[in-house]
Formats: structure tokens, C-alpha cells, sequence
């Protein structure tokens, strides 16, 4: 669309008109209007707009660069300017204003105030056209009452216009309407505009001209993209809907279903107005109050939802603040009308400024952690920040904001609904990756049974089947009528009884190690050493560096990795206790050269009798790197997928251990 000049005014979110008649009762007579100069009139003159130059014919629609003559309190017939005394001029208005920006006007030395009534006066030079054809002019809608003249005959009016509140009603609504130009290829407007209801009256919006088809094409193309993103926001609410219904656990699709819903409402309110297309009849007055309702509504319900999509990082806590100050602006609504609008600056500035950085904040730092989710929908917060910001600007300067609203609800409707699709993936991804950890545990769980059992059988067993060989051998003896001594035959049973007990009481204080272990991985491995060593009265030396723990805690988080330490430190532990002496030296460190792997270091003296080394040789290994008496804790470490070197000198025992920090299939 051709623009010939700068345009001056953008209509202002949310205002309206809608067609009515008036008595010609409230002009001003003849012999009211002050008479002025030539030179005056000459003034007056000069604010012509030519568009001449325009291509009107070749399908061109412009968004006039109007300049207005202006006249406060008085309503001028179209006659009154072709008199001979014509009525004196208060000023010459560039664009389309609210009259407290006009500046100081002759007839009160200053701005105009919001309310009141005035008439406007527009002489355009356009090409002639063709007969049968016609201009025709779409005035966007206004937040004031209005009525128009073209080349002297009354073409619309909007609501009533009358000189005080009782006699004044504004509607809202766009309108359009068309008009042949004189033969010398020129068109008067004059407006009439009143103002009673909002704190800041005046001519809002822009101005379009073109020949009736390109204008009622371009009308109809306004009102399709209104439709379109309706119906876009519709079928994005019943998606949602319809996968809160099949999962009535994820609250984020009800509350983005909701979100959407606001957004669609809005829609037939704003820009083109389309819900007058189907209630023409519908209040001025309602219309503003239920669009300000759904805005005060609109901070707590983004929250929620940024709740319900993020819980770890946005808690009811942050979500109280928005309840609290945004439900008491819904008493605006027993307030007067002309009170709402800087009500509504108090919401912008107070709850959804606040909202919109809070929701940018969140979003940014979820995506930072690495959600991709959280990162697309950020994308559409950050868009709806910007555009959101620059609408809320728009509309204190009386701009025509609806365009920019719309595209920021647009976008955070797009990106978020792309980025909620991620975070539901993202959470699927998770509940399978605890499906298969539960499956893992339930794997370990098995398998430590599997160990508990064995090492009951092993070490129970064998205590039982020695108390009765012993048993057997005396009576055996007893038989034969072999002199025995029962003391000794007691006192040996008892000594098996007690090492039994033990054993026992060692596999049952185990399992409570285990269960310590699953709530803190470090401080049950430090239980674990330090119980059995303390039962043989022996000391250790435990400690874990500092960049080990967190690479430890994460790694023991796998409940089969978490059991298989513990096994092998068991077994290692056991195998000093079996043939070492005084203190036993433990390290976890981080071993950077292995993949960051985790390393184990264990070393104990070895008891004289057993300070030769005893080893087993294989093919293409050197002598000592395979020592029998750890030989099931080399088996486990194998199955973790780590590596173990053992070493016997000077009579020291020691063992390096590599382990991954993801345990391998067995």
C-alpha cells in the first residue's frame, strides 16, 4: 500500500464507533461563528492535502497524511465555509491526535482538555475519476463519538453527538464510506467529534483513501487476517485441550489452553472490530470492560502456566505477587468509564511489565540449563517482551496498538506452542529414562540378592557344615567308646556359633549399609569401611577429593553402579582384613588421563605369613598383575567395564582401579 506521506496517527487499541444519526439542532447558527481575515482564510487554505500525484486508478490505497483545520466547541455546517465571513480558526492539527497533544489553540491559549466536542476540516485534491466510480475513506475506529460530511452531504455517523455526556454516546466499530469528488477533482470532510467518556478525547488512528473496489479489498484483507489468527488461536486451544483430556496430569496444556483462549477472545476486539460483524448492537462500554478484565486475568494465568511447564523454577510463592496486586484492579469495574484507561496503565505498569520480565527471566534460564523446550519458548516470551512493550507504548501516545498486540500474542502462541511440545517430549524422554533406571534398580536389587544369598550360603553354610562335622567326629567317638573331652567338644562348638552370629549379624548390618548408601552415596561407602574395620579393630585412612564427590555422587546415583561399588569394596575390604595388618589406606580421585573415569585407591600392609605374593600368570601379562586373592573383586570391576592393577612389594599390598561413570551391560 502506498504511503505519499509521513502518517501521523495510529488508532488507539481497543476504541470503537458505530452508525447513528443527530439532529441538526446542535450546530452552531450563522451568527455565531467569529468572522476572520483574508489572511486567515488564506491560512486555512494552505492546509490542503494534494495526493493528485497518486496512481488511485492503477489500484493504489494511501494512508492520508492528513492536516485538519480545527475548531473547539463549535459545530460548523458544511455551509459555514463558503460564506462570505467565515468562522475564525483555532488551529491546524497534522495527523490524527487526542487534543491535549494539539498544543495551545487561539481560542484558549492552550491545549485543549479531554473532554469536550470540535470540528474538523479536511480539503483533499485528488484525481478526477471516471464516471460511475468513486473514492472511498475507512476511518479507523475511535474512542468518541462522530459524524461525517463529504462535499457537504452527511455520509456516517458514530454513536451520538451531542455537546455534554447525556446527550453523547461513543460505539465502537470501523467504518467506510465513499464519495464522488467535485469536477475540479476535490473532496471536503468535516468532522464532528465529542467527547464525554474517556480521559482523553480527539481523532485517533489513520485515514485510508483509495477507489471503492482496491479499498473494500483492502478492507476485507484487514478483516481475513483477523479471522485467520482467530481461527489460529482457536485450533490451537482445542489441541491443547484435547491432550489435557487424554493426560489430565499435565496441568501445563490446561493452563496454555487458557492462555490461548484470552488471546482468542481478544482477537474480534481489537483491530478490525469483526465481533460487530456479528453483534452489531454490542455496548461500547462492555466491550472495553470485558478486554480489561481478560488483561487483569492475563499475569496470573501466564504464571501458572509457567508454573505448570517449569515447577523447579517458578513456585507459588512467584506466582502469589501476580494474584495479589492484579485482582484488585478488577474493581475498576465500579468505576466510571472514563476512569478505565489510566486504571489500565496501572495494571501495564504494575503486573504485566513485571510478568513479562519475570516469564523472560524464567524462560531464559531454563533454556540456559539446557532445556530446548525452555529455549524455543523463550524465543516467543522475548517477542511478546518487545512487541508487547512497544503496544503498551503505542497506546499511551493514543497509537493504533491493536496490530502490535495482536503480533505479540501471535508469536508467544507459536513459540510456546512448539516449546511446550518439546518440554512434554523432554518429560516423556525422562519418565522413560526413570522407567529404564527403575528397571536397572530392579536388575541391581536382583542381583545383590543373587550376592547376599551366595554369601550367606558360602559363609553360613560352611559354619554349619563344620559345627556338624564336628558334632559327627564326637560321636563317632562316642561310639566307639573313645575317651573325649567334652569341654573341648563344647567349647569348639561355641566358637562356631559365635563366628556364625557374626557372619550373620555381618550380612545384616550389610543390607542397612545398602539402604544408607541409596540416601548418601558418600556417607554410606564411609559406613560401609569403617563398621568392618572397626569390628577388627583395625584403622582406616578414607578420603575422597574434591573434585571426586561430585562426579562420585553422580555416578552412585545409578542404583546398579551404586550396588557394584559397594560389592567391591566389600571384596576388597575383605581381602585385607583376610590378609593385611595395621592401617588401610582408601582415595577416591578423579582420574582426568581415563576420561574423567573415577579412580580407586587401595593399600594395606600385609601380615607376615602372607607377604609373599601369590599370583596367577596368563598369557601376556607380566607376573603380579593377576593376584588370586582378589580375583572376585577384578571380576566385578571387569563387569563395571573399569581396569585393576594389583601390586605386592617390599610387603605391601596395593590396588589401582579405573571405573567409568556408567556401569556396562553385563
Amino acid at each position: 500500500m502506498a504511503e505519499p506521506g509521513p502518517v501521523p496517527g495510529r488508532a488507539y487499541a481497543g476504541a470503537a464507533v458505530t452508525n447513528d444519526s443527530d439532529s441538526d439542532s446542535e450546530f452552531d447558527s450563522d451568527s455565531d461563528s467569529d468572522s476572520e481575515s483574508e489572511s486567515e482564510s488564506d491560512a486555512a487554505r494552505s492546509a490542503t492535502v494534494n495526493l493528485r500525484h497518486v496512481d488511485f486508478a492503477g489500484g493504489e490505497v494511501v494512508l492520508v497524511p492528513t492536516r485538519w483545520e480545527f475548531y473547539w466547541r463549535r459545530y460548523l455546517k458544511p455551509e459555514d465555509f463558503r460564506a462570505v465571513r467565515r468562522p475564525a480558526l483555532d488551529a491546524t492539527v497534522v495527523g490524527m491526535k487526542p487534543w491535549g497533544e494539539i498544543g495551545p489553540i487561539d481560542s484558549l491559549g492552550s491545549s485543549p482538555p479531554g473532554v469536550g466536542f470540535a470540528t474538523y476540516r479536511l480539503r483533499l485534491l485528488v484525481p478526477p475519476v471516471a464516471a460511475g466510480r468513486e473514492y472511498g475513506f475507512r476511518i479507523q475506529q475511535q474512542l468518541t463519538s462522530y459524524r461525517v460530511y463529504a462535499n457537504g452531504e452527511l455520509k456516517l455517523t458514530a454513536g451520538r453527538v451531542g455537546r455534554d455526556r447525556a446527550s453523547s454516546e461513543p460505539e465502537r466499530m470501523q467504518h467506510s464510506f465513499f464519495v464522488r469528488p467535485d469536477a475540479d477533482g476535490e473532496i471536503e470532510l468535516i468532522l464532528h467529534v465529542a467527547n464525554f467518556h474517556i480521559f482523553r478525547g480527539g481523532l485517533r488512528g489513520v485515514l485510508a483513501l483509495g477507489e471503492r473496489s482496491p479499498l473494500e479489498v483492502y478492507t476485507n484483507r484487514k478483516i481475513a487476517f483477523d479471522f485467520i489468527l482467530l481461527g489460529l488461536f482457536a485450533a490451537v486451544c482445542l489441541y491443547h485441550l484435547a491432550l489435557f483430556l487424554m493426560h489430565p496430569g499435565e496441568s501445563s496444556f490446561l493452563w496454555f489452553t487458557l492462555l490461548c483462549l484470552s488471546f482468542a477472545l481478544r482477537v474480534p476486539f481489537m483491530s478490525e472490530k469483526t465481533v460487530n460483524l456479528v453483534f452489531h448492537d454490542l455496548s461500547w462500554e462492555f466491550s472495553l470492560r470485558l478486554i480489561g478484565s481478560i488483561n487483569i486475568l492475563s499475569p496470573a494465568m501466564m504464571m501458572f502456566f509457567l508454573r505448570s511447564a517449569f515447577p523447579a523454577a517458578v513456585s507459588l510463592r512467584a506466582v502469589a505477587p501476580y494474584l495479589i496486586v492484579s485482582l484488585p484492579f478488577l474493581g475498576l469495574h465500579f468505576f466510571d468509564i472514563k476512569y478505565f484507561a489510566p486504571i489500565m496503565f496501572g495494571l501495564y505498569l504494575f503486573a504485566i511489565v513485571p510478568m513479562l520480565s519475570h516469564a523472560a527471566y524464567v524462560t531464559l534460564r531454563m533454556g540456559l540449563r539446557g532445556s530446548v523446550g525452555a529455549r524455543i519458548m523463550s524465543i516467543g516470551v522475548l517477542l511478546c517482551v518487545v512487541f508487547g512493550f512497544y503496544a503498551m507504548y503505542l497506546n499511551w501516545k493514543a497509537e493504533d496498538a491493536a496490530p502490535v498486540a495482536l503480533l505479540a500474542f501471535a508469536g508467544l502462541v507459536m513459540f510456546q506452542s512448539v516449546g511446550l511440545g518439546q518440554s512434554y517430549r523432554d518429560q516423556l524422554d525422562a519418565r522413560e529414562r526413570l522407567r529404564m533406571g527403575l528397571a536397572r534398580s530392579r536388575e541391581a536389587l536382583a542381583a545383590q540378592r543373587k550376592d547376599l544369598e551366595i554369601n550367606l550360603h558360602d559363609s553360613l553354610g560352611g559354619a554349619l557344615t563344620d559345627l556338624q562335622v564336628l558334632v559327627d567326629r564326637r560321636l563317632e567317638d562316642v561310639e566307639k567308646s573313645v575317651a573325649f573331652d567334652a569341654r573341648e567338644m563344647l567349647h569348639s562348638a561355641r566358637e562356631r556359633l559365635d563366628t556364625m552370629g557374626r557372619m550373620f549379624r555381618g550380612q545384616l548390618l550389610f543390607m542397612e549399609d545398602l539402604e544408607l548408601t541409596a540416601r548418601d552415596p558418600i556417607i554410606g561407602l564411609r559406613m560401609v569401611l569403617l563398621r568392618r574395620y572397626t569390628d577388627a579393630q583395625r584403622e582406616i585412612d578414607f578420603n575422597i577429593t574434591d573434585d571426586a564427590v561430585p562426579a562420585l555422587k553422580h555416578a552412585m546415583a545409578d542404583d546398579r553402579w551404586r550396588m557394584d561399588l559397594v560389592q567391591l569394596t566389600r571384596e576388597l575390604c575383605t581381602n585385607d582384613l583376610k590378609y593385611g595388618a595395621g592401617e588401610s589406606y582408601w582415595r577416591f580421585t578423579l582420574d582426568k588421563d581415563r576420561g574423567a573415569s573415577i579412580q580407586l585407591v587401595q593399600s594395606n600392609a600385609l601380615l607376615p605369613e602372607r607377604s609373599d605374593p601369590v599370583e596367577e600368570e596368563r598369557p601376556g601379562e607380566q607376573a603380579g598383575d593377576q593376584d588370586i586373592r582378589v580375583s572376585r573383586a577384578r571380576e566385578r570391576v571387569l563387569n563395571m567395564g573399569g581396569e585393576i592393577r594389583t601390586r605386592c612389594t617390599d610387603g605391601r599390598f596395593s590396588a589401582v582401579i579405573s571405573l567409568p561413570r556408567h556401569s556396562s551391560p553385563s
